[in-house]
C-alpha cells in the first residue's frame, strides 16, 4: 500500500515541462516536440531500465530545462523538474536530443489515473483534459513566427491531442485557435482510434473492486471502449482538422500481447484500431507490448530507431520548407483553386463491391503493386489501365485511389511523404469536369491540400495574380496553371512523392495530345530528383493513347473482371429474390439462378454497363414473379453489343412516351452541364406540350424520368451552386426544397455516344413529329415568356444559340425566330425585358464606367442596340449579319454612339459563350458592315484637377484607337487572334501610324505611360510577322515619332538597331527592302546615326 501511495502523482507534476532546449547547445530550435502520455502515465511512460550503458548516454550530463530562450513565458506549471535516474533512461531527454538536437522537447503531464488509493481521481473528461492542453500550449506558440509543434503521444494521449486540435480548429477569437495551424505532425504510439476491448474489461474490474469505496474516473475508460461516441466524435473531427491544416500523422502499433489480471494475455490495442485508416497516414509497428512500446533504453532499440527516423524526417521537412503552418494567403489560394464541380465525378462513382477488384494487388495477376514500389526510368512511372467502354475503369480507379494498400506499398519502397491527387474526366458534366484547365486547377488544389511544402513554389505566382487582378481569389489561366505544375515537377531538393490518378482521358474535352505531352513532361522532369512523380491513367485504347503509353506498365481491365462480374450479378439477383416465397424443397431454383448468373457473366465480355442494364431488367422480372424459364429466354434475346442493347431498351418504352423520350435524350445530350431534375422535366414538358407540368413529389419526378428514358438517364446528387446562382430555377421545382441537389445525366458515357452518333429516332417516331436538336429546345425554353436571368437555362441562352450556329446550321432560321421573339414580345406593347438585359450587359461589359453608362441609359436605347450588345458578346456572327440585312435602320452599324465599343467588345470583351472562337470572324463582319477601323474607344482616367475632387477619384474618359488598344496589350487577347485581328483592321483602312500608349491599365489609362509610334512599338516588342505586316501597309516615318512630355523625336534611324538588340533574325530580316535613305532632321532627331554601317550590319547578320 505504501508503495502505491508513493506512485501517486503530485499536482506540481502536471502541465508542460521542458526537458531539452537546443539553446543549451548553441543550436537554433526549429520545432517543439511535445510528449503526451496515456492512462496511468507520466514520466514513467517514457522511461526504461538501463540494460547496457551506452557510451553516448553515460557521457550525457543531466538535462536541466533551459528557459533562456523565452524567459518571459511560464512554460511549466510545476516548480520542480525530475532529474534523470542513473539506473534508467528517460529517452525524450537522454536519447532524442542526440538524434534531433534542433528541437525543443517538452512533456505534458495530466491526471490520467482512473483512481488513486488515498484520494479521488480527477473527474475530467477527455474534452476537458484537451482544453487544459490547449491552454498550456498557448504560451509556447505565442509570437509572430512560433516554431511548429510535433506531438508524440501514447495510448489515451493520442485521443486527448486529437480532441485538442479539433477544439483549436473550431475556436475563433482566442489564442487557442493558433494551436492547430502551428501543428506539423502527430506520432501515435498504440492509440486506440477505434477503441479497445481492454477498456471495457477494465471498467468492469473497477466497478467490482473499488467503486464502492472510492470515486474512480470511469469516464476515461468509457471513452476508450469500442464504438464509443467520444471516439467517433473525435475521429470525425480530426479528419477534417488534418485536411484543413495539412497535419502529418504516423501510427505505430504494438506487436506483443500484454498480461492482464495475471490470467491471460491480450492485445490492448488491436492493429485495426491502432491506425486511422487515412491514405496520408504512415503506418509502422514496434516489437513490444502496449506498456513497453513507448520505453527505449538505448539508441540501438529498433523502436527508437523507427520513431526517431519519422521525427527526423519531419524536422528536415520543416527546415526545408521554412514557415510551415498555414498563412492567410495559403488558404485564400486554396479557395481560388477549389471547385466542388471538379470533385463531383469522383464522389458520384459507385463504390465497388467489397469482394471485387482485390486482384489489383495480386502480383501474379497484374503488376500494379510492383509498379507502386518500383523507382526507375520515366516510362516506368506511368501505369496505363485500358479497356472497353463501360468495363469499370472509373470504379477501379476510385478503388485504387482509396484503398490503404496503395499508400502502404509506396511507403514500403520509399519512406517519402506521398500525396495523392486525382481528376476524373467526365464528358457528361460541366466544363469544370472535362477540360484541361479544370484538371490542372484541381490537381494543384489537391497537391497544396496534401502538403504545404509546395506553397513556396505557388506563393509568388499566386501573389502576382492577386496583385494583377486585385482580388484574393484570382482566376487562373491555363498557362499559369501549367507553369506552376511543371515548376513543381522540376524541384530538385524536395523529398516528396506525388501520385496522380487521371481517369477517362478519352472524355477530355480538348487536345488529347497536349494532355499526353504533359504527363510525359511531369515524369521526365522528376527523373533523377528527390521529388518523385507517379501517374496512373485510365482510358479507352484510342490511337492517341496507344501511341503514347503502349510501352508503359499496365493491363487491359476486361481481361481480369470476370469474377467481379459474377460476384456482382449473384449479389443483385439474390437481393431481388429476398422476401420471395420459394419452396424449401425446390433445389432447382437456386441452381437455375446460378445458371442465369453464369450466362450473364459469359455474355458480358467484361462490360459492366451491359451487366448493369441486363441485371436490372432481370431483377425487375424476379420481383414481378416472372418464371426463371421466361427470364432465361429474355436473357438470350438481349443483344450483346451496347448499341443494340440501347435500341432494345428504347423499343420497350411505351409508344405514347417516345416523343418525350427523344426530347429528353436530346436535352441530356446538348445541355452544357447536367440540369437540375425539376428544370430538366420542365424543359422537356415545354418542348413537348408548350407548357410546364407540375409534379407532386420528387419521387414522382424520378419515376417519370425513368419511365420515359427506359433507364438510360439517371438522377444523381450534386452540390449546390454558388450563392449568386443558388436560386430555384423554374416553378416546377419550387415545391422541392432539395431539387437543386438532384441533377440528370446519361447513365454512362456510352449512352451519350450512342445518342450523339446514332440516327435511330426515325425508326421510332414516324413523319408526324419532327425531332429538333437539344440546343433549340433549350434555347426556346430559355427565351420563353416569364424567363429570368436566374434560370439556369436562360443564363446560357446565348451559348445555346451559338451552339446552333456551330453544330446545327440547319436550324439557323428557327434560332433567328426565337431571338426575334425577344425583340417583339406579344402583345406588341410589351417592352424589352429590362432586368434581363441589365444583367446580361453586366456580364458582357468589362469596364465599370461603360457598364454603368449602358445600364443607366438602357431605357433610352432602342431594342436593337441593346440586343446587339448581347449578340456580339455571344459571337453570334450569322445572327448579327441577319440583323443588319433585315433591319429597317441601315445606319445601325454606322451610328457613332456605339459601334467602336461593339468592336472592342468583339475583340476582347467578356464572352457570353465559352472560349474565343469566331472572335476574328465577328471583327471582320463588323468592319464589313461599316464600323470604322480607326474609331476611338474610351478608357477611364483620373481627372487631373487641382481641387479636392481629385482625391475622390472622379473619372473622365480618355480615347484610344482600336489598333492602339490591341497593340498596347491593355487586355489579354489570344496571340493567334491578335495578328489576324490587326491584319483585318489594317486591311479595312486602319492607320498603321497610330500612337501606342504603353503602361496604360484598364482602371487608370492616364499613367504612368509612354506614347510610341506603332512601328517603333512593333519593332521593339512584336513578332517578325507583325513587323512585316505593318511595313507592307506602308507604316511611315510619321508612325515613329516618340512623344515625351513636350518633345518629339524622329526615331526612324534607330529602328534597325532596336531590331538588332533583340537578336531576332526574323525581326532583322523584316527590314530588307524597307529601309529608306533618309536625311535626318537635325531639329527633331537624336545624334546622326551612321546608316551605312547599320545597313552593313543588317546584311551581315541576316545572312
Amino acid at each position: 500500500m505504501e508503495a502505491r501511495r508513493n506512485m501517486q502523482p503530485q499536482a506540481s507534476q502536471y502541465g508542460l515541462e521542458e526537458v531539452y532546449s537546443p539553446s543549451s547547445k548553441g543550436v537554433q530550435a526549429v520545432a517543439n516536440i511535445i510528449f503526451v502520455h496515456g492512462l496511468f502515465g507520466g514520466r514513467k511512460t517514457w522511461t526504461a531500465q538501463r540494460t547496457q550503458p551506452s557510451s553516448h548516454t553515460t557521457q550525457q550530463p543531466p538535462v536541466v530545462p533551459s528557459s533562456s530562450s523565452r524567459p518571459e513565458k511560464p512554460l511549466t506549471k510545476g516548480t520542480s523538474v525530475p532529474q534523470s535516474d542513473p539506473g534508467s533512461v528517460f529517452w525524450p531527454g537522454d536519447l532524442l536530443p542526440l538524434a534531433i538536437p534542433d528541437a525543443r522537447v517538452f512533456t505534458w503531464n495530466y491526471d490520467a489515473d482512473v483512481h488513486h488509493w488515498t484520494s479521488s481521481a480527477s473527474q475530467n473528461t477527455i474534452h476537458q483534459h484537451a482544453g487544459n492542453l490547449l491552454s498550456d500550449l498557448a504560451y509556447l506558440i505565442a509570437g509572430d513566427m512560433p516554431e511548429p509543434l510535433i506531438f508524440v503521444v501514447h495510448s489515451l494521449g493520442g485521443i486527448v491531442v486529437k480532441d485538442a486540435l479539433n477544439q483549436s480548429s473550431q475556436t475563433e477569437g482566442t489564442r487557442l485557435k493558433n494551436i492547430a495551424p502551428a501543428t506539423f505532425g502527430v506520432l501515435f504510439l498504440g492509440t486506440p482510434h477505434r477503441g479497445s476491448k481492454s477498456a471495457s474489461m477494465g471498467r468492469l474490474a473497477y466497478n467490482v473492486t473499488v467503486a464502492a469505496t472510492r470515486r474512480p474516473n470511469l469516464k476515461l475508460l468509457q471513452a476508450l471502449e469500442r464504438n464509443s461516441e467520444t471516439l467517433d466524435r473525435v475521429g470525425d473531427g480530426f479528419r477534417q482538422t488534418v485536411l484543413k491544416f495539412d497535419i502529418k500523422f504516423c501510427s505505430f502499433r504494438e506487436e506483443k500481447e500484454t498480461r492482464k489480471y495475471l490470467i491471460f494475455n491480450t492485445m490492448v490495442v488491436e492493429p485495426e484500431s491502432a491506425k486511422i485508416g487515412d491514405g496520408k497516414e504512415e503506418i509502422g509497428s514496434i516489437p513490444e507490448n502496449h506498456r513497453h512500446m513507448s520505453k527505449f533504453s538505448s539508441n540501438s532499440d529498433i523502436g527508437f530507431k523507427r520513431v526517431s527516423a519519422v521525427l527526423r524526417t519531419w524536422i528536415d521537412d520543416i527546415k526545408r520548407s521554412g514557415k510551415i503552418h498555414p498563412t492567410e494567403g495559403y488558404h485564400d489560394c486554396l479557395v481560388s483553386l477549389d471547385s466542388a464541380e471538379s470533385k463531383l465525378r469522383i464522389k458520384n462513382i459507385v463504390e465497388s463491391d467489397e469482394e471485387t477488384f482485390q486482384w489489383l494487388y495480386d502480383r501474379e495477376q497484374v503488376q500494379f503493386a510492383k509498379w507502386l514500389q518500383h523507382d526507375g526510368e520515366p516510362g516506368t512511372q506511368i501505369f496505363w489501365i485500358q479497356g472497353k467502354p463501360g468495363s469499370g475503369k472509373s470504379t477501379l480507379m476510385k478503388f485504387a485511389m482509396s484503398d490503404t494498400r496503395t499508400l502502404e506499398l509506396l511507403q514500403t519502397a520509399n519512406r517519402l511523404q506521398w500525396i495523392y491527387a486525382g481528376f476524373f474526366f467526365h464528358d457528361r458534366g460541366s466544363l469544370a469536369q472535362k477540360t484541361f484547365p479544370a484538371m490542372l486547377k484541381e490537381l494543384l488544389n489537391q497537391m497544396l491540400c496534401g502538403t504545404e511544402r509546395l506553397w513556396l513554389v505557388v506563393k509568388p505566382i499566386y501573389e502576382e495574380l492577386t496583385k494583377k487582378q486585385r482580388t484574393k481569389f484570382p482566376s487562373w489561366d491555363v498557362d499559369t496553371l501549367q507553369t506552376v505544375l511543371i515548376a513543381i515537377s522540376e524541384l530538385r531538393y524536395l523529398d516528396l512523392g506525388v501520385l496522380f490518378f487521371l481517369d477517362a482521358l478519352d472524355e477530355h474535352d480538348g487536345d488529347k495530345e497536349r494532355l499526353t505531352r504533359l504527363v510525359w513532361k511531369l515524369v521526365q522532369n522528376s527523373a533523377g530528383t528527390r521529388l518523385k512523380f507517379k501517374i496512373c491513367l485510365a482510358s479507352r485504347p484510342w490511337p492517341v493513347f496507344t501511341s503514347s503509353f503502349s510501352n508503359c506498365s499496365g493491363f487491359v481491365i476486361h481481361d481480369h473482371t470476370r469474377d467481379d462480374i459474377h460476384i456482382y450479378t449473384n449479389r443483385k439477383l439474390r437481393e431481388a429474390t429476398m422476401g420471395l416465397s420459394v419452396p424449401q424443397k425446390n433445389k432447382v431454383y437456386p441452381q437455375k439462378l446460378h445458371d442465369i448468373s453464369e450466362q450473364v457473366t459469359d455474355r458480358a465480355r467484361g462490360v459492366f454497363i451491359w451487366v448493369r442494364l441486363v441485371v436490372n431488367e432481370l431483377s425487375k422480372g424476379l420481383r414481378d414473379g416472372t418464371p426463371l424459364s421466361v427470364l432465361e429466354q429474355k436473357l438470350s434475346e438481349m443483344p450483346s453489343e451496347l448499341k443494340d442493347l440501347y435500341i432494345h431498351t428504347l423499343r420497350r418504352i411505351e409508344g405514347e412516351y417516345l416523343q418525350e423520350t427523344m426530347i429528353m435524350l436530346q436535352l441530356a445530350l446538348c445541355s452544357f452541364s447536367p440540369l437540375p431534375l425539376g428544370t430538366f422535366l420542365a424543359c422537356s414538358s415545354y418542348a413537348r406540350w408548350k407548357r410546364e407540368h407540375e409534379f407532386e413529389t420528387k419521387d414522382t419526378m424520378i419515376r417519370h424520368l425513368a419511365s420515359r428514358s427506359g433507364g438510360l438517364l439517371e438522377v444523381f446528387s450534386a452540390p449546390s451552386l454558388p450563392a449568386e446562382r443558388d436560386i430555384d430555377t423554374v416553378s416546377i421545382a419550387s415545391i422541392l426544397s432539395s431539387e437543386s441537389h438532384s441533377r440528370v445525366q446519361f447513365i454512362h458515357q456510352t449512352v451519350k455516344d450512342f445518342v450523339a452518333h446514332g440516327d435511330f429516332s426515325t425508326g421510332f417516331l414516324g413523319d408526324a413529329f419532327t425531332l429538333h436538336s437539344g440546343y433549340l429546345y433549350l434555347l426556346r425554353y430559355g427565351a420563353r415568356n416569364g424567363a429570368s436571368v436566374e434560370d439556369e437555362i436562360t443564363r446560357d441562352m446565348f451559348r445555346y444559340a451559338k451552339a446552333i450556329e456551330k453544330h446545327s446550321p440547319q436550324e439557323l432560321e428557327l434560332m433567328k425566330t426565337v431571338l426575334d421573339d425577344i425583340w417583339c414580345r406579344d402583345p406588341p406593347g410589351t417592352p424589352f425585358n429590362q432586368d434581363l438585359a441589365r444583367k446580361w450587359i453586366g456580364l458582357i461589359m468589362s469596364e465599370s464606367h461603360v457598364r454603368a453608362y449602358y445600364l443607366q441609359s438602357l431605357s433610352l436605347l432602342d431594342v436593337k442596340h441593346a440586343f446587339l450588345h448581347l449578340a456580339i458578346g455571344a459571337n453570334l456572327v450569322e445572327y448579327v449579319r441577319y440583323i443588319h440585312y433585315t433591319t429597317d435602320d441601315k445606319k445601325v452599324f454606322g451610328d457613332k454612339a456605339y459601334p467602336n465599343d461593339w468592336l472592342k467588345l468583339a475583340i476582347a470583351g467578356p464572352s457570353l459563350v465559352a472560349g474565343q472562337e469566331d472572335r476574328v470572324a465577328m471583327v471582320k463582319l463588323l468592319l464589313e458592315l461599316g464600323v470604322s477601323p480607326d474609331g476611338e474607344i474610351y478608357m477611364r482616367k483620373r481627372m487631373a484637377m487641382a481641387t479636392p475632387l481629385r482625391d475622390l477619384g472622379l473619372l473622365s474618359l480618355d480615347s484610344f484607337t482600336i489598333l492602339s488598344f490591341i497593340l498596347s496589350r491593355t487586355y489579354e487577347i489570344a496571340e493567334e487572334s491578335r495578328y489576324a485581328i490587326v491584319s483585318e483592321l489594317l486591311k479595312h483602312g486602319a492607320s498603321p501610324d497610330t500612337r501606342v500608349r504603353i503602361g496604360a491599365k484598364p482602371d487608370n489609362a492616364s499613367g504612368p505611360f509612354q506614347t510610341y509610334g506603332a512601328l517603333e512599338h512593333v519593332v521593339g516588342y512584336e513578332s517578325a510577322d507583325m513587323i512585316k505586316l505593318f511595313l507592307r501597309h506602308n507604316a511611315t516615318r510619321h508612325g515613329i515619332i516618340r512623344e515625351t512630355y513636350d518633345h518629339e523625336y524622329n526615331l526612324w534611324p534607330l529602328l534597325p538597331p532596336i531590331a538588332l538588340l533583340r537578336r531576332d533574325i526574323g525581326a532583322i530580316n523584316s527590314f530588307r527592302g524597307h529601309i529608306p535613305h533618309l536625311t535626318p532632321d537635325t531639329e527633331t532627331s537624336p545624334p546622326v546615326v551612321d546608316t551605312l554601317a547599320i545597313y552593313s550590319l543588317l546584311g551581315a547578320l541576316a545572312i
